[in-house]
Formats: C-alpha cells, structure tokens, sequence
C-alpha cells in the first residue's frame, strides 16, 4: 500500500494515526475503504441481507 503505514499490535498507539487535520492528505485524493465490519439485527449475515429484512416487514 503506497503512502500507508502499516500498523501491527506492536506499534505504539502514538505511532498509530494522525489526526486529520495534521495529516498530510490532500483535497482530491482517493480514499480506499480496506475493510469493513458489521453487526446486523436478527438473522442477516449482510447489508444487503438486513435492507432485505426491513423491506419484507421482518424487523
């Protein structure tokens, strides 16, 4: 990953970000999303799974 760096149970938690508004991000760069977790209510395993639930009237 280029410009990111990687973070391990070993870094200190002072090493392990920086503010927003001390970064050194720029207006118009891309962002990627590397990962994501979720909890949903009653038995959908996705998002798409939970919006099928509230749509059929299930939650």
């Amino acid at each position: 990953m280029r410009g990111i760096p990687a973070i391990s149970i070993d870094t200190p938690k002072s090493e392990q970000g920086v503010p927003a508004e001390h970064g050194d991000a720029r207006a118009g760069q891309g962002v990627a999303i590397v990962g994501m977790d979720c909890r949903f209510a009653g038995a959908a395993t996705s998002p798409n799974g939970l919006w099928q639930m509230l749509v059929g009237g299930e939650l």
